[in-house]
């Protein structure tokens, strides 16, 4: 194993160590590559190049008196503005959260 370390040959030590460095880089760099190119494509991109904004702004609404909420008084809806979306298409939703409790007495 000392060839390794030492290398013999015509050429001097100094020739077969830029050799190595240069195989080295090559190999890094192939590698580098090949890694930007499988995770570019691993991650989907949006249409616009970047994630936008939601275009309408959550409504909060609270009730007047002063009820208790709890998991099995709160009913959750979810509808969608359509049944399917072309690709090109941002589909838009709506939450619909209702307290069913009985408002306590004060």
């Amino acid at each position: 194993m000392s060839y390794v370390m030492h290398p013999v040959g015509p050429e001097g030590a100094r020739v077969y160590w830029i050799r190595r460095l240069i195989v080295t880089a090559v190999v890094i760099g192939l590698v580098a590559l090949v890694w930007a190119l499988f995770t570019q494509g691993a991650t989907p991109a949006s249409p616009a190049g970047s994630l936008s904004a939601p275009k309408t702004s959550p409504t909060v609404t609270s009730p007047a008196g002063n009820s208790a909420c709890t998991g099995a008084s709160l009913h959750v809806t979810l509808s969608a503005s359509a049944q399917t979306y072309a690709a090109s298409q941002t589909p838009s939703f709506t939450l619909t959260a209702t307290n069913t409790s009985k408002p306590r007495a004060r």
